[in-house]
């Protein structure tokens, strides 16, 4: 099994915060974003990671690979500027053949979380969905019958939806180049400028099976914002 780690956003929102740094270096208590969850996934036996990268790409590999001594591949989307997160997805998993772990570099999680996916049936295609959460029009929000996911887009209508995508999955291997190819014709069709997840939404109108796994209330957030920021340094804080 193989991580991959979205990381090239450039955090426009978070201002100062991350004019030198990618938000995944931001610090919550003594560790950066990225930090506690590499940490935490290879507490789990996961050793091997795809990191892409964008905005100062070059100081989150000098960082990951100074402070652990794991096995790396760095891939760097050099259109970060000009694409969402679909592009770094497609480059992410372009050249992975084994079951894959994706996650938003941008997601501060209680570990418990990343345990209830890990430990879910492998043979699955999961998704982590916080089905207690409020939701607005901003949220990556799914509909769900019969623990599988019916849509996911932030277009769902909040009232309709079931709870929120948290921008972390596990990917068995036999879904991968099905993936590649939506992902492929997505940009061809409507461009680079779109979310992953539609590559998702589009297996599952092919008639694929992708299920859920709960955050059973447990914390975690998207550090999107300055008060998001504030937030999981709160979480750290209950951890701790």
């Amino acid at each position: 099994m193989k991580a991959v780690i979205l990381a090239a956003g450039m955090g426009s929102r978070l201002g100062h915060y991350t004019e030198q740094i990618p938000k995944c270096m931001l610090k919550v208590g003594q560790k950066t974003i990225i930090e506690h969850a590499i940490e935490v996934l290879s507490g789990f036996g996961i050793k091997r990671f795809v990191i892409v990268t964008g905005h100062k790409g070059r100081k989150l590999r000098k960082f990951l690979t100074t402070n652990f001594d794991l096995d790396f591949t760095f891939v760097h989307n050099h259109v970060y500027r000009e694409t969402n997160n679909i592009y770094s997805f497609y480059l992410g998993i372009k050249d992975v053949w084994e079951d894959v772990i994706l996650l938003n570099s941008d997601v501060y999680f209680h570990p418990g979380i990343f345990e209830r996916l890990y430990l879910a049936p492998i043979n699955r295609f999961l998704l982590v969905v916080d089905d207690q959460k409020p939701l607005g029009e901003e949220e990556m929000k799914v509909v769900i019958e019969n623990s599988k996911i019916l849509r996911i887009s932030k277009r769902i209508p909040p009232k309709e939806a079931n709870g929120e995508y948290i921008g972390m999955a596990k990917i068995p291997e036999k879904y991968l180049g099905l993936l590649k190819e939506c992902a492929e014709q997505i940009m061809e069709e409507i461009g680079a400028g779109v979310f992953y997840e539609e590559a998702i939404q589009r297996i599952i109108d092919m008639g694929n099976e992708v299920y859920y796994v709960s955050t059973q209330k447990m914390p975690w957030v998207e550090v999107d914002f300055p008060h998001e920021l504030t937030f999981a340094r709160r979480i750290y804080r209950n951890l701790v």
